[in-house]
């Protein structure tokens, strides 16, 4: 529990940062469509109310109140979110402190199943990842360019649980980013959460690249104003970073940020992504609860190095992978290319056979 605790401190942090980061705009740049967002919630304004509205349903869920209707507000103003949004963090950081670790295979309602809850739990945390990284394309694309990161790291480098050396710190402000002299307590992750929520990762980007499989360079290569530009960087991107944290872990190969060549096919990728998954997979099944603790210092821009806890970096490897997934899904719908469920949810059905 203190695991899927944690995945919501991030949940929470993010979505604040975002509704903080609104604040100000139009009604006409809160409704402004994005044509890459088509499909699904094609507004700023759309995309955090269905935030919203979903992470109540999913309260109710767990609270035993599986049909409880939310109240309909077709254009709810960015106060209304808010506060509706601060009273589900609220009621549901109260109902995860007090739930026992056995709670977590209590079964509850999901679509026309059941799923057990814990499972449900990690799924709503990254539901808001996959539509928090739509959010984040519309805000830049509505002139908004703030250095705001909303990935699971750059939290804990605003609430380190490490002390940072003070030239670390002056490095990263001198970023725009907030560094604090206070370090946090750790959460203590439990490493079959964090491998469930990486298997699910893996199985999301297969699909993904399952679903480009039948595109041609000329496509992989279509320029997108969101992301890394392109389906194929975006897909490179993913085992990038897969490969970059083992290597940091294992002391192993490269310890720069390597990319992969541009011109990567996917059948390389997928070869290579797997090679990556493998090590880390034996990586983590060597680590227990205690190891998790431990630090490991890496260095994303050259000069710039930072400090977390090994736990926190297998935290930011998933939900970085839903934030560029979310990406290239949008990217596959811009290519007329049908984009699949990769949700959490898709997966633990998969996995109950439900």
């Amino acid at each position: 529990m203190e695991t899927l605790r944690e995945a919501f401190v991030h949940n929470d942090w993010a979505t604040r940062k975002l509704l903080d980061e609104a604040l100000g705009l139009s009604d006409a740049e809160l409704d402004r469509p994005f044509e890459l967002f088509r499909t699904g919630f094609a507004t700023l304004r759309a995309t955090l109310a269905h935030v919203v509205a979903v992470e109540r349903r999913w309260l109710d869920r767990w609270e035993g109140r599986p049909d409880a209707a939310a109240s309909p507000e077709p254009r709810p103003s960015l106060a209304s979110l808010r506060e509706r949004f601060e009273a589900t963090a609220a009621a549901r950081a109260v109902l995860l402190r007090d739930l026992p670790p056995e709670a977590g295979a209590r079964r509850v309602k999901c679509g026309d199943g059941t799923l057990p809850l814990g499972d449900t739990v990690l799924h709503a945390a990254d539901h808001g990842v996959h539509h928090r990284a739509q959010a984040l394309a519309m805000l830049r694309g509505l002139g908004r360019k703030t250095p705001i990161g909303i990935d699971y790291l750059f939290l804990r480098g605003e609430r380190p649980t490490l002390p940072w050396p003070e030239g670390m710190k002056r490095q990263w402000r001198d970023l725009g980013f907030p560094v604090p002299d206070a370090v946090e307590a750790p959460a203590r992750f439990d490493p079959d959460t964090l491998r469930e929520y990486l298997r699910h990762g893996d199985w999301a980007t297969r699909r993904v690249i399952d679903a480009a499989a039948g595109l041609d360079d000329a496509r992989l290569d279509e320029t997108f104003p969101i992301g890394l530009g392109t389906l194929r960087r975006t897909l490179l991107h993913l085992r990038d970073a897969e490969e970059w944290w083992v290597n940091n872990w294992t002391g192993r190969g490269e310890r720069a940020f390597a990319k992969l060549p541009d011109t990567t096919g996917l059948d390389e990728l997928t070869r290579l992504l797997g090679e990556s998954v493998a090590a880390r997979d034996a990586y983590l099944d060597g680590c227990d609860a205690e190891a998790l603790l431990s630090p490991v210092v890496v260095e994303p821009m050259p000069g710039a190095p930072l400090t977390f806890r090994i736990a926190e970096s297998l935290m930011q490897l998933p939900t970085h992978g839903t934030h560029h997934r979310a990406q290239a899904l949008a990217m596959l719908r811009g290519l007329g290319v049908p984009a699949p469920d990769i949700s959490y949810v898709a997966y633990a059905r998969l996995q109950y056979g439900c």
